[in-house]
């Protein structure tokens, strides 16, 4: 029974076929659904139809319009003039002239479109609807837009992007992602906002671009990413570098500096900030790696920009390294400051960014330079100067660019992470191996590269590690399973540090203090026979005593189980090669040492596929890498790793 017109129902009249138009509307159209009489005449039924209109009901009411059936009234979701949903009853019926009736019944009273003045209704200024604005305003985007749909097609795209890649709009919807761009995006951060792509088709007008990524769930339920590519700066840019308006020319910062020391006689303050990758990302992110230092540097020249005062002036030496010269700074020790500063305030920036550039760590120090200093000895090519004196300020100690600055850091806000190890070799309970948090050990092998840690600076690192195992033992956490410690060799056979790590090891409580144990690292090939065993021994304080790596397949004299040795470790970067070239002989050394009651553990493993062959085939222990995590998760082998 269709619902009747004066009960405040809106009656819209449509032509019938498929297309369908509205013909007119009645009084009551207005006041539920905003729309003025006038812009609704002549447009199809499909302007009160929106994201959450459910779609099967929108088939029913458009078909039963088309061809002049009558359909019951149905519940559906409409969208107001404004844009803004509101719930509704929907009916359809014939004219009994060749046209279609459609009557709506509101259940949100008069529509928002609607607003009421000194007694006379007139339209209020409202924006158009958010379907109609994201079309517009994803053409206007410079950058290439798609939408990519839960199966890896292409489902829309803009102007800017079809440019991008040389494709018409019909070549491209449909098409899988990967057929057109590789995508590359940090380790660890497959589902992150920053990467980077190469474009793959013949026509395209760039052959890499950064890309950000957002996520969403459209109304059916299912999932859609939103990629924006911006092509390489060389490429967009004619093949110059974009550069920022603040930094200065080779020629005038060295020249300003110059005229500072020889001309105005004053010391002149330069300070350095370096910016510093894990040593294996630009392999890790391969052909995008270009493009990664070109936003690495745009960052931090936006960074450097906002803290430059009247008279100071920036050049980026490298994409990673930035000289400033300071001005009007009261002492070096201030100006050390202020560049530590800067430092900080430029990684906030990176981690800000997002996707590879939340990896890389800045630091900052400073000297003063007069006219007298050979590093400013004239006759340099331009850029050599500023190179020289980055040079400088890294090597000096007192430029505030220092170890010991950075391992006051690491000992500072490092935390010792715990990783479980799963494995038949050391019985039921689950182990796990400590070590540094992940940002500080990306700051030790950044020092191990540039800089020579004393074997003091070592010990402490030791020291320091083992300490937060036990303040976090004492706290109750891994009381069920066993903690293996990193140690170096160095720092258990310096006395001192051996007291100290015992002292440490014999505060804790009973249970905790018999299941630690140290894994013993770069322990020198002379180590064997008797001298190893009392070595050995004097070390059994620690905890029920240690594992001892090994860089090679001798045995060193173990012919069994010794007093203070938990068993024998091997880094799975020194062991790989070993079983690429003899298997069978890795393979008799491992059962020789198990043949004698001797656990072998294997740390560093990466790949689900080297634990599954060091497991299976060569039956070791293996901790710290993602692939024994990986393993121990497929259900095939979980059993025997618990």
């Amino acid at each position: 029974m269709m619902p009747s017109p004066e009960s405040g129902n809106a009656e819209i009249r449509l032509s019938t076929g498929f297309d369908s138009r509205i013909l007119s509307v009645s009084p009551a159209f207005s006041a539920i659904t905003g729309w003025p009489a006038a812009e609704a005449s002549g447009q199809t039924l499909a302007i009160l139809f929106g994201p959450w209109s459910d779609r099967a009901t929108v088939e029913q009411l458009t078909r039963a319009v088309e061809r002049g059936e009558t359909l019951e009234a149905q519940p559906i979701k409409l969208y107001n003039h404004a844009g803004s949903a509101f719930d509704a009853l929907v009916a359809v019926t014939s004219d009994g002239a060749g046209g279609a009736i459609c009557v709506v019944k509101g259940t949100e009273g008069p529509a928002p479109g609607l607003v009421k003045i000194q007694g006379q209704a007139r339209h209020a200024v409202v924006p158009p609807s958010p379907d109609r604005v994201l079309p517009v305003l994803i053409e206007a985007q410079r950058d290439g837009v798609i939408v990519v749909d839960d199966a890896d097609h292409i489902s829309m795209a803009n102007q800017a992007f079809l440019r991008l890649v040389g494709m018409t709009r019909e070549e491209l919807t449909g098409q899988l992602i990967s057929a057109i761009a590789e995508l590359r995006f940090p380790p660890g951060d497959s589902d992150g906002s920053m990467g980077a792509a190469t474009l793959l088709t013949p026509q395209a007008l760039a052959t890499s671009a950064a890309v950000s990524m957002g996520r969403g769930v459209d109304n059916r339920g299912h999932g859609f990413r939103v990629l924006s590519f911006r092509a390489s700066a060389s490429v967009a840019h004619g093949g110059h570098r974009q550069t920022d308006p603040l930094e200065a020319r080779p020629e005038v910062f060295e020249a300003t500096l110059l005229r500072r020391v020889g001309i105005d006689q004053h010391p002149a303050c330069v300070g350095l900030l370096e910016i510093v990758a894990a040593e294996d990302m630009a392999a890790d992110l391969g052909s995008i790696w270009r493009d990664t230092l070109e936003r690495l540097r745009i960052t931090a020249a936006a960074a450097l920009a906002g803290e430059l005062q009247p008279g100071e002036l920036f050049l980026p030496v490298r994409s990673d390294v930035f000289v400033v010269l300071l001005s009007g700074t009261p002492s070096l020790g201030f100006a050390i400051d202020r560049m530590q500063a800067i430092a900080q305030l430029t990684r906030h920036r990176l981690v800000d960014e997002g996707g590879a550039l939340a990896s890389f760590e800045v630091f900052g120090g400073a000297l003063l330079f007069d006219a007298a200093d050979p590093a400013l000895a004239p006759g340099r090519e331009a850029g050599a100067l500023a190179l020289g004196l980055a040079d400088r300020i890294r090597v000096d100690q007192n430029s505030g660019y220092r170890t010991d600055s950075v391992v006051a850091d690491i000992l500072d806000e490092g935390t010792a992470v715990q990783h479980p190890v799963r494995s038949r070799d050391l019985g039921p309970a689950r182990q796990t191996l400590a070590r540094f948090d992940e940002r500080s050990t990306r700051w030790l092998a950044w020092l191990a590269r540039r800089h020579r840690l004393t074997p003091a600076m070592e010990r402490e690192f030791d020291v320091a590690l083992l300490g937060r195992v036990v303040e976090s033992l004492h706290q109750g956490a891994a009381q069920a399973g066993g903690v293996i410690v990193p140690l170096q060799y160095q720092s258990l056979l310096h006395g001192q540090t051996a007291d100290r790590v015992t002292t440490l090891v014999s505060s804790l409580p009973l249970q905790a203090r018999v299941r630690l144990g140290g894994l013993v690292r770069e322990s020198p090939p002379d180590l064997e026979g008797e001298r190893l065993f009392a070595f050995l021994r004097r070390v059994a304080g620690v905890g029920r005593g240690v594992w001892l790596v090994l860089d090679a397949l001798d045995a060193r004299g173990i012919t069994g189980r010794q007093e203070g040795l938990l068993g024998v470790a091997f880094d799975h970067a020194r062991l790989n090669p070993m079983i690429e070239r003899d298997p069978m002989r890795v393979k008799q050394f491992i059962e020789r040492l198990r043949a004698a009651n001797q656990p072998v553990l294997v740390y560093g493993v990466e790949r689900p596929e080297q634990a599954t062959l060091l497991f299976n085939t060569f039956s070791v222990t293996l901790v710290e890498g993602q692939g024994c995590e990986r393993l121990a998760a497929t259900p095939r082998l979980a059993p025997g790793l618990i």
